[in-house]
């Protein structure tokens, strides 16, 4: 028992896990991610599942200090991996979902919440985050920014540096067409290329 409070002492001076709250769950498929993932959570009700036994190096925050976040859930589903992605979800029942065979580069910001809020006339908050989804088979390229309420389909590339902004879909590929979803554009651009006889693959 000392031993087990030791080494949560311990992994809260390195930042791998601070959780203040009730009824927070954090569960790890393969032992090893404690090593890759480091989480902070202040509020209730929140859970992080990471079932991939690939790296996934995380850093990833629920709620904060001023603003605790209650009932948030961060799933990552199986051969998922990451090269250094921040998660943040910073409002109440917001969610993020990874997909399987899901591979994320380095520098991605997954953000679920603008984390400040913008209020109308009838002082309703208008820019509330719900959920980010990214679906199988995807590549998330370095430095992209995911940011609330949109979806990514399956099979789909997001290219390094893009920005896939609030209420958007990256659509699938084609069906008769074995490429991926790119953004920003490009794969239009390719497509009318090859039709054209002016590039290849």
């Amino acid at each position: 028992m000392k031993i087990q409070w030791f080494q949560n002492f311990i992994d809260k001076l390195r930042g791998k896990k601070n959780i203040v709250g009730k009824n927070n769950v954090v569960k790890f498929d393969w032992e090893k991610t404690k090593k890759f993932a480091k989480v902070r959570i202040f509020g209730n009700d929140n859970e992080v599942c990471i079932k991939s036994t690939e790296p996934f190096v995380a850093q990833i925050n629920i709620g904060s200090k001023d603003c605790p976040a209650n009932n948030c859930k961060i799933f990552v589903d199986k051969n998922s991996g990451s090269n250094g992605v921040n998660i943040v979800l910073m409002e109440d029942n917001s969610s993020v979902t990874i997909g399987q065979d899901t591979i994320i580069s380095s520098g991605v910001g997954i953000f679920c919440s603008d984390t400040h809020s913008i209020i109308n006339s009838n002082n309703e908050v208008i820019n509330i985050g719900k959920s980010i989804e990214i679906g199988n088979h995807c590549w998330i390229g370095m430095d992209s920014k995911i940011l609330k309420n949109t979806r990514i389909s399956d099979n789909s590339v997001v290219a390094a540096g893009s920005i896939v902004t609030t209420g958007k879909t990256v659509p699938p590929p084609p069906e008769d067409v074995f490429l991926p979803a790119i953004l920003p554009g490009l794969l239009k651009k390719i497509l009318t290329g090859i039709e054209k006889g002016q590039c290849s693959i």
